[in-house]
């Protein structure tokens, strides 16, 4: 086991668990609305770093955990592991973050120009019930969601 830093250079067990706790560091995106944690974040840890070329490197991981409330009435976060994926770069966890929340919980993109987009991005991600981004569910209320359907009739009603 190799340990490796954002940077793709390598780091030593203690420097691994330094960052790893550092939160600003090492977590990108969080979302949790008592049902699921899912996390993007750098895990920094390659099996097989001497054989495997640095490009392949998985150093980024998309974390899911069920919440189960335990019996002291603290959260109890049990990861998943079918859902939880490794990553090769930043931009691959936030769009696995982005898909799986979007999946999973009311949260939808709104696609228009919107007074909460970014400068130049014509939509922009609202997030529902994420207890850790409060603001969001506010604009939340200002928008509709799409209705989401398991069972679309791609070919029209008859």
């Amino acid at each position: 086991m190799a340990y490796i830093n954002k940077q793709f250079k390598k780091i030593d067990l203690p420097e691994w668990k330094r960052l790893r706790e550092d939160k600003e560091y090492s977590q990108f995106r969080i979302f949790e609305n008592h049902r699921f944690r899912i996390v993007a974040e750098w895990d920094g840890r390659v099996t097989d770093a001497e054989k495997t070329p640095k490009e392949f490197w998985e150093i980024y991981q998309l974390s899911f955990y069920n919440c189960r409330p335990g019996d002291d009435g603290e959260v109890n976060y049990v990861p998943d592991p079918v859902m939880t994926t490794d990553h090769k770069t930043v931009d691959e966890v936030i769009d696995a973050w982005y898909a799986t929340v979007e999946r999973y919980t009311e949260s939808h993109w709104y696609e228009d120009d919107s007074p909460y987009a970014d400068e130049g991005e014509e939509r922009v991600f609202i997030e529902v019930d994420n207890i850790h981004n409060p603001m969001e569910n506010l604009v939340a209320e200002h928008y509709e969601a799409p209705v989401k359907s398991v069972n679309e009739d791609v070919a029209g009603t008859w």
